[in-house]
Parts: C-alpha cells; sequence; structure tokens
C-alpha cells in the first residue's frame, strides 16, 4: 500500500501525470466538473461587476470634480458681475467727482491746498480700485479708435490726428477682470479738411 501511495504522489508531481489524474477524478466526479464551471462563471460575472462598479466609481468622481469646479467658475462669475454692476453705479459719482475737482482749480485758484487734498483721496481711490483689477480705459490722443473699449460720440476734423483715432476722451472707460463695465467715451477724427 505504501508503494501505490507512493507513486501516486510521484505521478501527480509531473505535469502530464496531473492532467492524466485530473481527467480521471473529473470523469469519476461530474458534479466536481459542474462545481468547477459553476465557480468560474461566479468569478467571471464578479470580475464583470467589479469592473462595472469600478468605471461608475470613476465616472461619478470625474462628475463631482466637474461639478465642483463648474461651481467655483459660476460663483466666481456671478461675484464679477455683481462688482461690475456696483462699480458701473459708482463710475457716474467718480466722473463728477474728478469733474469737480478740475472745476475748482479752474475756479478756485486760492483753494489750491484743498484741492490738492482731494485730488489725492481720489488718487487714493483709484490705486485701491486698480488693486482689485478695475483699469481705467482712458486712450490718449492719436490712439487708435478700439470698438471693443471706445464709444465713438462724434466725428471731428483734424489736421493733426489721422483719420479713424481718438481725437478727445469725453469719458473714461472701465474694465474689471477683463469684463467691460463701461466703454470710453471719444470723439473720433475724421481726418483733415477736404
Amino acid at each position: 500500500m505504501d508503494e501505490s501511495n507512493n507513486s501516486s504522489e510521484s505521478c501527480c508531481d509531473n505535469k502530464d501525470c496531473a492532467n492524466k489524474c485530473e481527467s480521471q477524478s473529473s470523469a469519476t466526479n461530474p458534479g466536481l466538473v459542474e462545481l468547477v464551471a459553476t465557480l468560474q462563471k461566479q468569478l467571471a460575472e464578479t470580475n464583470t461587476q467589479l469592473n462595472e462598479s469600478r468605471e461608475r466609481y470613476l465616472r461619478s468622481v470625474a462628475e463631482f470634480d466637474n461639478y465642483r469646479k463648474r461651481v467655483i467658475r459660476e460663483r466666481e462669475d456671478a461675484r464679477t458681475a455683481a462688482v461690475a454692476g456696483f462699480l458701473g453705479d459708482l463710475l457716474p459719482a467718480f466722473d463728477t467727482f474728478a469733474r469737480g475737482i478740475e472745476s475748482a482749480r479752474l475756479h478756485h485758484p486760492e483753494a489750491k491746498v484743498v484741492i490738492d487734498g482731494i485730488a489725492m483721496i481720489q488718487s487714493q481711490i483709484n490705486g485701491v480700485l486698480s488693486q482689485n483689477g478695475v483699469v481705467e480705459i482712458a486712450p490718449a490722443p492719436g490712439d487708435a479708435f478700439n470698438p471693443n473699449l471706445h464709444e465713438s460720440v462724434a466725428h471731428a476734423v483734424s489736421d493733426t490726428v489721422p483719420e479713424g483715432n481718438v481725437t478727445l476722451v469725453v469719458r473714461s472707460g472701465c474694465i474689471y477682470k477683463e469684463r467691460l463695465v463701461r466703454p470710453a467715451s471719444v470723439v473720433v477724427s475724421s481726418g483733415a479738411a477736404k
């Protein structure tokens, strides 16, 4: 008996012999073959479900990341629109303030110290606006007219400024974070007199 035991152990160590033994045992035990087939089928189904679950998880993570980015962008856009609207309402007051300083300089030179103090306040306000992303649009005479940034309020004959260029700035404009709040109102040259 020991010899037959040893011979079966040594037989199963050899690959060819192991395949023979497996086919003999499967032929003698058909229930085992059916069980192995069922387990293999269940394993394949489980792997498919795992892959599908992994794909759904990755898709959900990507969708959530896109949603998070969209919410951040929409919140920033809403904030920018609100500030731009506020600036649009505030710009006429700044225009009046600047015209008041200009008028005081012309008509009340005796109040130079007070006017200079008010001009310093204006300069500080402009500095704060600039630090927070507000850019003034104030083209110099002779600059090219840009319909994206300038609004033509009139045309004027000019011997010194080429046709289509700015001759005078009537009212400065404003940009906030690359968003046009108000275009600069300008007079455009129609060229030399004909």
